[in-house]
């Protein structure tokens, strides 16, 4: 006869919102747990790379604004459309460096908002693998305490030389371990969350690029869509005890 302790119940429901929520919980009177998947507000600022992107986002999960940019390492950040409020990409002709941005994108977003922050290929072999990193990180800390971040590696570029690839390599190298050591000091002081998404083995091959082996076609899209989509699900996700 099987133990009633180890029966476990396991239910699907949504609530006004919309949200899944799984709920499993032990036989006898025991607490449950209920595994909460809560749409969190999604903000990207990103290159012409993802301009894109968020077609695809959409499908999976709630995207609150999205922002295109041509992020030059060591210069400024051109912001061109919000893709909620503009219909395509028209130019703004407005410029702020990555730390500031990201600073006015936290004043407006919920606390524990998720951010993903990918660019630095424009211009990567100019200002060097250092310069590149120590803007990235300027961006990342200026969200400490407020948002969980996912920074995604500089992306391969089938038009781009030798010395493009090899800069690329040590720049994602670099960033992945300046990362996560963050992520261990944030963690351990409660200040959210930060990931390093690298693309390797996935957006490395000609057939996700379009004609002018600069842009992601769709299939490249779907692909870079689908691995942000996976690390927000994974932040979505909470649990709590109830009676």
């Amino acid at each position: 006869m099987e133990n009633p302790r180890e029966e476990v119940e396991v239910q699907m429901e949504k609530n006004e919102d919309q949200q899944e929520i799984v709920e499993v919980g032990r036989v006898e009177n025991r607490p449950r747990k209920r595994m909460m998947f809560k749409k969190a507000p999604v903000h990207i600022i990103g290159d012409n790379m993802v301009r894109k992107t968020p077609d695809f986002l959409r499908r999976e999960v709630e995207v609150a604004s999205v922002y295109t940019s041509a992020w030059r390492a060591g210069d400024k950040f051109r912001v061109a459309a919000d893709f909620d409020q503009v219909d395509g990409a028209r130019d703004m002709n407005v410029e702020l460096d990555v730390k500031k941005k990201v600073l006015e994108e936290v004043k407006e977003m919920e606390e524990r908002s998720l951010l993903v922050i990918q660019g630095g290929g424009n211009s990567l072999e100019a200002a060097g693998a250092e310069e590149t990193v120590k803007e990235v990180i300027k961006a990342v800390k200026a969200a400490e305490d407020k948002m969980n971040v996912a920074v995604v590696g500089v992306l391969w570029c089938p038009r781009e030389g030798v010395l493009y690839e090899k800069t690329r390599r040590e720049t994602n190298q670099v960033l992945c371990k300046e990362l996560l050591h963050m992520k261990m000091e944030w963690l351990a002081e409660k200040k959210g969350n930060v990931s390093f998404l690298d693309t390797y083995g996935i957006l490395d091959q000609d057939r996700l690029f379009s004609r002018d082996s600069i842009h992601l076609n769709q299939d490249g899209n779907q692909k870079m869509g689908h691995q942000l989509a996976e690390w927000m699900r994974a932040r979505q996700v909470c649990c709590v005890e109830t009676a």
